[in-house]
């Protein structure tokens, strides 16, 4: 199974809190992956990525974000895990539900409009 979350590193930025940072990888839809890919950065925030994961990201296939989330300390780790999954989940839904794109190419030759779009 591919990744999703990596954490990246934790601290604690003050008293009575826990700072978690993590990267996300999430799957971009084969039509709309050249769009990705023209802003994919070169590398990952996850430096152990493998070639085949950064291949992924620089094509676009996957989107990559980094984000850092504050919790209480004593914060459970099942609770934690799952504050991390909902961010993922609403990540991933961010991607499958883009709609920026939803016109893209569509164009007006002088007489009639072609639809484009994904």
């Amino acid at each position: 199974m591919a990744k999703q979350i990596i954490v990246l590193n934790t601290g604690n930025p003050w008293p009575g809190q826990l700072s978690v940072t993590y990267a996300m990888w999430a799957s971009v839809p084969t039509a709309r992956q050249f769009i990705y890919a023209l802003s994919a950065p070169s590398v990952s925030a996850y430096v152990s990525a493998s070639s085949t994961e950064i291949a992924a990201i620089k094509s676009g296939a996957i989107a990559e974000k980094v984000q850092t989330t504050n919790i209480p300390t004593g914060t459970s780790t099942p609770t934690i895990k799952g504050i991390l999954i909902d961010a993922f989940t609403a990540f991933q839904n961010s991607i499958n539900n883009e709609s920026t794109y939803q016109y893209y190419g569509t164009f007006y030759d002088g007489s009639t409009w072609t639809n484009g779009g994904f």
